[in-house]
């Protein structure tokens, strides 16, 4: 497990991220949709950092290619700091992702404003 400290600027390049207020069939009814743009950002320069070709290609499906690879990020918000054991989950209504698609799945800590 590696914990990033999200920066000011990342948040606010996520607050630009989608000009939509609520994904189609989101659970959160759109009150997830920063977490998920900071979860988004936090891969992207992750993944650029280490030298890997990583577009934004938001769908249905997944949000970004990493080196032609098809990454659904998944961010869940929590008030607590995650540990190696920590149990994060998929909403079924994603079960059907190929195996051309990988989740990748983030913990942030519930401090964005």
């Amino acid at each position: 497990m590696e914990l990033i400290k999200i920066s000011k600027e990342q948040i606010e390049r996520a607050k630009k991220l989608y000009p939509f207020q609520e994904l189609r069939g989101s659970i959160t009814k759109g009150k997830g949709n920063l977490i998920g743009a900071v979860g988004e950002i936090i891969v992207y320069d992750l993944f650029t950092s280490k030298g890997y070709k990583v577009e934004f290609n938001s769908t249905y499906d997944y949000d970004l290619i990493i080196d032609e690879l098809k990454v659904d990020v998944k961010s869940k918000a929590t008030n607590y700091k995650p540990v190696n054991s920590f149990n994060c989950s998929i909403p079924t209504a994603q079960s059907g992702m190929s195996f051309q698609e990988w989740p990748v799945i983030l913990s942030l800590t519930n401090h964005l404003q």
